[in-house]
């Protein structure tokens, strides 16, 4: 993960399943209703974690864990 939760052109990718940022932006606003803003240089949509799952109901992402202590870990 990049840092403050922005989605790398990698995880754009495993979420879309497109390559191009043209189709990427596409996906997400037909498939999460967002409107990803486009970075000027070289078009890829910018987007954290964290819209990705308030669009999903709350749920993470694939490729991404949900934050939060690990219960099983802690006994």
């Amino acid at each position: 993960m990049s840092p403050a939760g922005l989605l790398t052109h990698a995880d754009l990718v495993a979420l879309t399943g497109y390559r191009q940022h043209a189709a990427q932006a596409k996906w997400i606003k037909a498939h999460l209703g967002l409107h990803a803003p486009r970075r000027g240089i070289d078009g890829l949509p910018v987007l954290t974690w964290a819209a990705v799952e308030r669009a999903q109901g709350g749920r993470p992402a694939a490729g991404q864990q949900a934050a939060g202590p690990k219960w099983s870990r802690a006994a």
